[in-house]
């Protein structure tokens, strides 16, 4: 086992089972009364066999410089990844390293000028879907420690549409529906949008339970189908992608000042940019749990300075209406959305060495009851010797004891 000093204690280090490569890592810390323990191993830096082999298969493929060649590469690589995701028995490595081959794999399809089949498509959306089980979400927590591979995945799949919309002739859409999201991708000529957009769409054939049945939408205004620099021909060709997704919120870097992600996920990417407009989209998304405060709208901002792979923002987005079930919202730039609320405060269980004044009290006065009770019977034990009167004297007896027990134990006890 290695050893490695860092400020915030000592990280422990270990290979990884021997399916996989790398390392896993486990932190020392301290609880509230200072004693040490060790935190639960991380397998972030572990990667399976089957994925590091499929990793380097990638990099065969991106070496080849025909187009046909690496296309149909990765194609191959999109079919045996999906078998693999579809185990659902991987290490937190593996889904930086499912990302990393997505992003490969988009990549070159976009260097090949490669269009991808339908199957690709769907394939590509189910290994996504497979990632954002909510099963693996202490997988993506334990990962985002070394990088945050969830953010990453947001990327990849909108360049992953607008390559798909690429390909895809005028008026045309391909929609997918999986297990953990709904996505819709266009070719829309600018002249041909004369109205507003709304998604999901409810009465889709083939749309899942979780999605009909919510009250999730986004209804994306025609006015922003403006290109930034004057067309005057007219012949502007818009990519719309729109992805509904039911558990990314829990996947991505927590927010800040005690929020949390309390609905759906919303992502809408145009390309190429539309101009600015006065025209804003209006987003609608249901309550995922009761109890939390403040409920408000925010977007995916990849631009704040602090933080290279962005936050959640509320700027650019104003909250018109909410209930006890939902919050609508009016936005002025395509992003992803979420409704963001501050969780309840929880109680505070501070560790004390001394027990409450309570507790002393009524034990002590308990004992002092018990002990006068015994010593009356010792004084009195020539005239009122019985069998009766020794049961009292040691029920007595035994109830200071347990009442000692009481005080000593309390002042031994800690939070976990």
């Amino acid at each position: 086992m290695l050893w490695r000093r860092t400020p915030s204690g000592e990280l422990a280090f270990n290979r990884c089972p021997p399916n996989a490569t790398g390392t896993t890592s486990r932190r020392c810390s301290l609880d509230h009364r200072g004693v040490a323990y060790w935190e639960q191993p991380s397998y972030a830096r572990c990667i399976a066999n089957e994925y590091r082999y499929l990793q380097q298969s990638v990099q065969g493929h991106l070496a080849k410089g025909q187009r046909n060649l690496a296309g149909d590469g990765m194609s191959q690589v999109t079919k045996v990844l999906l078998d693999l995701t579809q185990r659902r028995n991987f290490y937190a490595g593996d889904l930086l390293s499912s990302v990393e081959i997505l992003r490969n794999v988009t990549e070159t399809f976009k260097r090949a000028s490669y269009e991808p089949s339908s199957d690709d498509v769907q394939n590509f959306f189910q290994i996504i879907s497979n990632l954002l089980e909510e099963e693996n979400r202490e997988k993506w927590e334990d990962a985002q420690q070394i990088y945050p591979g969830s953010v990453e995945l947001m990327q990849v799949i909108e360049e992953f549409i607008h390559i798909v919309g690429l390909g895809m002739k005028d008026f045309h859409n391909a929609y997918l529906l999986t297990g953990n999201l709904v996505a819709s991708i266009e070719r829309l000529p600018a002249v041909s949008v004369t109205t507003d957009i709304t998604f999901p769409m409810k009465g889709r054939k083939g749309m899942v339970d979780w999605a009909r049945n919510s009250e999730d939408k986004v209804v994306i205004p025609k006015g922003i189908f403006v290109p930034q620099t004057a067309d005057t021909d007219g012949s502007s060709v818009f990519i719309l992608g729109t992805v509904l997704y039911k558990t990314l919120g829990l996947m991505l870097p927590a927010p800040r000042n005690n929020t949390a992600v309390n609905s759906k996920v919303i992502g809408v990417t145009v390309r190429p940019e539309p101009r600015v407009t006065e025209a804003q989209l209006e987003i609608e998304l249901a309550h995922l749990a009761n109890g939390t405060m403040n409920p408000f709208c925010a977007l995916w901002d990849s631009s704040i300075m602090n933080d290279s792979w962005g936050s959640w923002s509320s700027k650019g987005c104003r909250t018109v209406l909410t209930d006890a079930s939902h919050t609508k919202c009016l936005c002025d730039r395509v992003s992803t959305f979420a409704i963001l609320a501050q969780q309840p405060r929880e109680i505070a269980m501070e560790y004390s060495g001394v027990p409450s004044v309570t507790l002393i009290v009524g034990c002590g006065l308990s004992c002092l009851a018990l002990i006068t009770l015994a010593v009356v019977y010792a004084v009195l034990w020539g005239y009122i010797r019985s069998e009766r009167s020794t049961i009292l004297i040691n029920f007595c007896l035994s109830i200071i004891c347990s009442n000692i027990l009481i005080l000593v134990g309390q002042t031994q006890t800690h939070n976990a």
